[in-house]
């Protein structure tokens, strides 16, 4: 969680926050993913489901959009439906472009290390 949302982040710190939109794909059913002690997904991360909705909420209150979705077929369907609303708000003026990919890494470059 933490380095992937380091990550995004970034691109946040880069673009602004008025000028950003990030999702947080969760694929899966929680329920299915419960192993030995009720833990989600693999026990060395510590992950019940009450730190799951936890993280999730917070998720929520940091600016992520939170894509949820039974499996990998219906996480394409939603990503293409969220990443069409997204070119809507490029269309009208709301987002805007600003850099290249190359451009964008070179911006990461330049952020201050703990940012």
């Amino acid at each position: 969680w933490k380095s992937q949302k380091q990550r995004m982040y970034h691109g946040q710190y880069i673009f602004g926050y008025a000028n950003s939109r990030m999702v947080f794909i969760i694929e899966g059913k929680e329920e299915k993913q419960q192993v030995t002690g009720g833990y989600i997904g693999h026990r060395m991360h510590n992950v019940d489901m009450q730190r799951l909705q936890d993280e999730i909420e917070n998720l929520k209150s940091e600016g992520f959009h939170v894509l949820r979705t039974p499996s990998r077929k219906q996480t394409m369907f939603e990503l293409a439906r969220w990443s069409e609303k997204i070119a809507k708000e490029m269309h009208s003026g709301g987002l805007t472009a600003e850099y290249t990919y190359a451009e964008f890494n070179e911006k990461v470059k330049e952020i201050p290390h703990g940012t």
